[in-house]
Order: structure tokens, then sequence, then C-alpha cells
């Protein structure tokens, strides 16, 4: 498997393999976040990147959820700060 691409798994179980763009913790919020793409092809170059919160990442089966609506400037605010550096 490529080093960028990871599984996760929804609340039901089902796996999803992502190209991973970068994972990040916002500390104002204690909660960790995904910032990921589909390239199916692996040939596109402008692809949708997607941002979703990680749940119980240190396990072997790390899961993801929708951001929450009250937290989902903050963390796309932090994001666009990291791609910034």
């Amino acid at each position: 498997m490529d080093e960028n691409k990871r599984t996760y798994y929804d609340k039901d179980g089902k796996s999803y393999v992502f190209e991973e763009i970068m994972t990040f913790h916002v500390d104002e919020i204690g909660k960790t976040f995904l910032a990921y793409t589909v390239n199916d092809d692996n040939v596109s170059e402008n692809v949708d990147v997607n941002l979703v919160e990680i749940l119980n990442m240190d396990s072997d089966k790390p899961t993801f959820k929708k951001i929450d609506d009250e937290d989902i400037n903050l963390v796309i605010e932090v994001f666009n700060s990291l791609l910034e550096q």
C-alpha cells in the first residue's frame, strides 16, 4: 500500500482507503482531524480535499465522523494555516 494511503472505518465498520494529506489536532476543542482525498485513478491533479474527525486514532481500526457544525470553521482555519506553513 502507498505510504500516504490509509484505511479508516465508519461507525458501521465499513472500510475506506484514503490518500492522507495530513492529520492534525486542534487544541482548542481537543479533537484530531484528517485531511484526505480520494484519488481513485491516481492520475487526476485536481481532487477535492475532505476533512473528518478521527476517533480511536491509536487503534487498529481508526474511525471517522463528520465534523460537528460548531467546530467546522475553526477546523478549516487551522487546516488552512497549516497549509501555509
